[in-house]
C-alpha cells in the first residue's frame, strides 16, 4: 500500500509540473465563471444535496488549481478572475480620452483594484 500511495504521489508530481500557469489561470476562470449555473441546474434537476455536492467539488477544485499555482509555479495567491477589463479604461482616462457614459468606475486606494459603479452596472432581469 505504501508504495502504491509513493507512485501516485510521484506520478502526480509529475502531471501538475507539466501544465503551464496559463492554462490553469484559464481553466480556473472557466470554472469561477460557470459555478453559479452548475449550482442551479444541480439544485433544478436533483435537489439540493446534489446542488451542494457540486459546490462542494467546485470549491475543493478551485483550491487544488490555487495551491498548484501557488506552490509548483511559484505565482503568487490568485485573486478572482475579473470578468471585465479595466485596464484599457484606466490607460484611456489617463490619456485624457473621455468614456462615453462618463465615470463608470473608480480606484481603489489601497489595493489598486478598479471597481464598477453601480448606474453603470448591467442591467439583469
Amino acid at each position: 500500500m505504501n508504495l502504491f500511495v509513493r507512485n501516485f504521489i510521484q506520478k502526480y508530481q509529475r502531471v501538475l509540473r507539466k501544465s503551464k500557469p496559463e492554462n490553469l489561470l484559464k481553466l480556473l476562470s472557466a470554472i469561477e465563471y460557470t459555478e453559479a449555473i452548475l449550482e442551479i441546474t444541480a439544485e433544478k434537476l436533483f435537489g439540493k444535496v446534489f446542488k451542494w455536492l457540486i459546490v462542494f467539488v467546485t470549491q475543493l477544485t478551485k483550491c487544488i488549481i490555487k495551491l498548484q499555482l501557488l506552490i509548483f509555479h511559484k505565482t503568487g495567491i490568485q485573486p478572482t478572475p475579473s470578468l471585465f477589463n479595466f485596464g484599457s479604461l484606466i490607460e484611456s482616462k489617463k490619456n485624457g480620452q473621455s468614456d462615453q457614459k462618463g465615470e463608470g468606475f473608480f480606484v481603489l486606494k489601497h489595493s489598486g483594484r478598479t471597481v464598477r459603479t453601480i448606474k453603470n452596472s448591467p442591467v439583469s432581469f
